[in-house]
């Protein structure tokens, strides 16, 4: 079974949390570990956390994927970036309100990757979104790898209200 999780990295420090995430939501629970903000038992909920000056917002229900409202709208005043991690992988770069890179699919992604002077690392979508995730938000991190530093953060639990 694939991951399929959606994840939006907005450019910003941790005080623009409040300004980021819609009202409609509302903070639940802190210090979540990865594997429970990226749970299916998440439902509804986002997660966040500040990291490497992102704020990253996980949804497993891939809203940010299918429809790109929101994340057009954030990136009307900060950059943003979507990653679908899942085989049928998805990259999206915002800026100014508007998407202005669009990656879909294994050979699009590996074609991405090569643009951008990295060998993927094999045929599978999920490892070259990881691949292109640690290239755009952890660009030159080597050790520990970005998707290590991100698996290692906390998360903030927000929910509907």
């Amino acid at each position: 079974m694939g991951w399929n999780i959606a994840l939006m990295a907005v450019k910003a420090g941790a005080d623009a949390v409040d300004e980021i995430i819609p009202d409609v939501f509302g903070k639940t629970a802190e210090n979540l570990f990865f594997e429970d903000a990226t749970s299916v038992m998440m439902d509804r909920a986002l997660g966040v956390t500040a990291c490497n000056g992102w704020i990253v917002i996980t949804d497993v229900q891939g809203r940010f994927i299918a429809s790109d409202r929101f994340p057009a709208e954030v990136s009307g005043s900060f950059e943003v970036k979507v990653f679908w991690i899942a085989e049928g992988l998805v990259y999206r770069h915002y800026r100014d309100g508007a998407c202005v890179t669009e990656v879909k699919g294994i050979a699009a992604a590996g074609a991405y990757l090569m643009q951008n002077g990295i060998a993927p690392a094999d045929e599978w979508g999920e490892t070259r979104i990881i691949q292109l995730l640690e290239a755009e938000l952890f660009p030159g991190q080597t050790e520990p790898r970005g998707w290590d530093v991100l698996f290692n953060q906390k998360f903030d639990k927000y929910e509907l209200d």
